[in-house]
């Protein structure tokens, strides 16, 4: 993940921003990376989970009458 944040400075930001909103921009950058992160790693922590519980229901053994 943090090798990545280093991708972000690749996003040009505007040029004829203040020093101040360029800073703001870079924040802002940063906090839309981490935010998309952690939805994506949300989306796949609930993935596992509805995978075991499918595993789980699905593959029982039948038990005896």
């Amino acid at each position: 993940m943090l090798a990545n944040q280093a991708r972000l400075d690749d996003i040009p930001i505007p040029p004829g921003l203040t020093q101040p909103q360029r800073a703001q921009a870079a924040q802002m950058l940063d906090q839309a990376f981490f935010a998309g992160f952690r939805l994506v790693m949300l989306a796949c922590a609930f993935s596992a989970w509805c995978g075991g519980l499918a595993v789980l229901l699905l593959l029982q053994e039948p038990r005896p009458a």
